[in-house]
Protein backbone atom coordinates (compact mmCIF):
# COMPACT_ATOMS: atom_id res chain seq x y z
CA UNK A 1 0.00 0.00 0.00
CA UNK A 2 1.22 3.36 -0.86
CA UNK A 3 2.22 5.19 2.54
CA UNK A 4 0.28 8.34 1.48
CA UNK A 5 -2.86 6.66 0.48
CA UNK A 6 -5.64 7.17 3.59
CA UNK A 7 -5.88 4.00 6.13
CA UNK A 8 -8.47 1.27 4.58
CA UNK A 9 -11.99 1.95 6.56
CA UNK A 10 -14.89 -0.75 7.83
CA UNK A 11 -18.22 -0.06 8.35
CA UNK A 12 -21.80 0.87 7.35
CA UNK A 13 -22.97 2.16 4.39
CA UNK A 14 -26.18 3.10 2.49
CA UNK A 15 -27.22 3.74 -1.01
CA UNK A 16 -29.08 7.41 -1.31
CA UNK A 17 -31.21 8.22 -4.15
CA UNK A 18 -31.20 11.96 -4.74
CA UNK A 19 -33.29 13.68 -7.87
CA UNK A 20 -31.34 15.43 -10.47
CA UNK A 21 -32.81 18.14 -12.31
CA UNK A 22 -35.28 15.97 -14.54
CA UNK A 23 -36.40 14.26 -11.56
CA UNK A 24 -34.26 11.31 -12.08
CA UNK A 25 -32.80 8.80 -9.31
CA UNK A 26 -29.18 9.85 -9.21
CA UNK A 27 -27.41 6.89 -6.47
CA UNK A 28 -25.20 7.80 -3.90
CA UNK A 29 -22.54 6.01 -1.61
CA UNK A 30 -23.10 7.28 1.98
CA UNK A 31 -20.41 5.84 4.54
CA UNK A 32 -20.85 6.17 8.52
CA UNK A 33 -17.76 8.07 8.06
CA UNK A 34 -18.90 10.79 6.00
CA UNK A 35 -21.73 11.28 8.87
CA UNK A 36 -19.09 11.26 11.89
CA UNK A 37 -20.30 7.62 13.13
CA UNK A 38 -17.90 4.83 14.59
CA UNK A 39 -17.31 2.08 12.74
CA UNK A 40 -19.11 -0.32 14.51
CA UNK A 41 -21.96 1.46 14.16
CA UNK A 42 -25.15 -0.18 13.38
CA UNK A 43 -27.91 0.67 10.65
CA UNK A 44 -30.32 1.47 13.53
CA UNK A 45 -28.22 3.80 14.84
CA UNK A 46 -26.70 5.31 11.77
CA UNK A 47 -30.18 5.94 10.30
CA UNK A 48 -31.46 9.30 11.84
CA UNK A 49 -28.18 10.75 10.21
CA UNK A 50 -28.98 9.03 6.87
CA UNK A 51 -32.31 11.16 7.17
CA UNK A 52 -30.77 13.94 8.16
CA UNK A 53 -28.20 14.02 5.26
CA UNK A 54 -31.17 13.08 2.48
CA UNK A 55 -34.22 15.24 3.69
CA UNK A 56 -32.65 18.36 1.94
CA UNK A 57 -31.77 16.83 -1.07
CA UNK A 58 -35.65 15.95 -1.78
CA UNK A 59 -36.99 19.18 -0.02
CA UNK A 60 -37.86 17.94 3.51
CA UNK A 61 -37.70 19.00 6.74
CA UNK A 62 -35.01 16.85 8.76
CA UNK A 63 -37.31 16.63 11.35
CA UNK A 64 -40.30 15.68 10.07
CA UNK A 65 -38.74 13.51 7.70
CA UNK A 66 -37.45 11.84 10.37
CA UNK A 67 -40.19 11.71 12.65
CA UNK A 68 -41.95 9.78 9.46
CA UNK A 69 -39.15 7.16 8.74
CA UNK A 70 -37.33 6.57 11.87
CA UNK A 71 -38.15 3.03 12.15
CA UNK A 72 -37.70 2.12 8.79
CA UNK A 73 -33.98 1.43 8.35
CA UNK A 74 -34.08 -1.05 5.53
CA UNK A 75 -36.03 1.25 3.47
CA UNK A 76 -32.45 1.92 1.37
CA UNK A 77 -29.64 -0.75 -0.24
CA UNK A 78 -26.92 -1.39 2.50
CA UNK A 79 -24.48 -2.79 3.52
CA UNK A 80 -21.04 -3.10 5.80
CA UNK A 81 -17.60 -3.51 5.51
CA UNK A 82 -15.80 -5.57 8.01
CA UNK A 83 -12.01 -6.76 8.44
CA UNK A 84 -12.24 -10.50 9.95
CA UNK A 85 -8.81 -12.39 10.04
CA UNK A 86 -7.37 -9.15 8.19
CA UNK A 87 -9.16 -9.60 4.55
CA UNK A 88 -11.47 -7.09 4.47
CA UNK A 89 -15.45 -8.08 3.05
CA UNK A 90 -18.45 -6.31 1.61
CA UNK A 91 -21.41 -7.74 3.37
CA UNK A 92 -24.23 -6.68 0.88
CA UNK A 93 -27.87 -7.41 0.05
CA UNK A 94 -27.65 -8.12 -3.99
CA UNK A 95 -29.70 -4.93 -4.44
CA UNK A 96 -27.51 -2.41 -4.82
CA UNK A 97 -28.97 0.45 -7.53
CA UNK A 98 -25.53 0.95 -9.48
CA UNK A 99 -23.88 -1.56 -11.75
CA UNK A 100 -20.43 -0.70 -10.59
CA UNK A 101 -21.57 -0.78 -6.78
CA UNK A 102 -18.41 -2.55 -6.13
CA UNK A 103 -15.49 -0.30 -7.59
CA UNK A 104 -17.58 2.01 -5.68
CA UNK A 105 -17.09 0.75 -2.22
CA UNK A 106 -13.55 -0.15 -2.68
CA UNK A 107 -13.08 3.55 -3.68
CA UNK A 108 -14.62 4.69 -0.56
CA UNK A 109 -13.31 2.54 1.84
CA UNK A 110 -10.02 3.20 0.74
CA UNK A 111 -9.58 -1.11 -0.03
CA UNK A 112 -7.85 -0.65 -3.63
CA UNK A 113 -4.88 -2.54 -3.03
CA UNK A 114 -6.33 -4.95 0.04
CA UNK A 115 -7.96 -8.45 -0.25
CA UNK A 116 -11.35 -8.26 -0.67
CA UNK A 117 -14.39 -10.35 -0.71
CA UNK A 118 -17.49 -9.34 -1.49
CA UNK A 119 -20.49 -11.50 0.33
CA UNK A 120 -24.15 -11.59 0.18
CA UNK A 121 -25.87 -11.27 3.36
CA UNK A 122 -30.18 -11.35 3.78
CA UNK A 123 -29.82 -9.53 6.78
CA UNK A 124 -27.87 -5.98 4.29
CA UNK A 125 -31.24 -6.43 2.01
CA UNK A 126 -33.58 -3.65 2.18
CA UNK A 127 -37.45 -4.81 2.90
CA UNK A 128 -40.31 -4.28 1.10
CA UNK A 129 -42.38 -2.21 3.66
CA UNK A 130 -39.68 -0.12 4.65
CA UNK A 131 -38.80 0.73 0.64
CA UNK A 132 -43.08 2.01 0.24
CA UNK A 133 -43.01 3.48 3.48
CA UNK A 134 -39.76 5.95 2.26
CA UNK A 135 -41.51 6.21 -1.67
CA UNK A 136 -44.69 7.24 -0.19
CA UNK A 137 -42.86 9.96 1.96
CA UNK A 138 -40.89 11.40 -1.32
CA UNK A 139 -43.42 10.45 -3.30
CA UNK A 140 -41.69 8.81 -5.96
CA UNK A 141 -41.02 5.17 -7.39
CA UNK A 142 -37.32 4.52 -6.54
CA UNK A 143 -37.14 1.29 -9.12
CA UNK A 144 -35.96 -0.72 -6.01
CA UNK A 145 -38.82 -3.22 -6.00
CA UNK A 146 -38.50 -3.90 -9.08
CA UNK A 147 -35.41 -5.72 -8.82
CA UNK A 148 -36.56 -8.08 -6.37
Amino acid sequence: MNPTSPLPLDGAYYWLPSPDEDRAIRWDLITCHDLGARDGVSHREFWPSVLEHLAPSWGFDPVSFRNHLADHYYALPRGRVTRPKGRHLILHGRDAPVPDWEPRIIDRFHLSGQKVRALSDDHERFLREDVLALEGVLGVDLGLLMTR
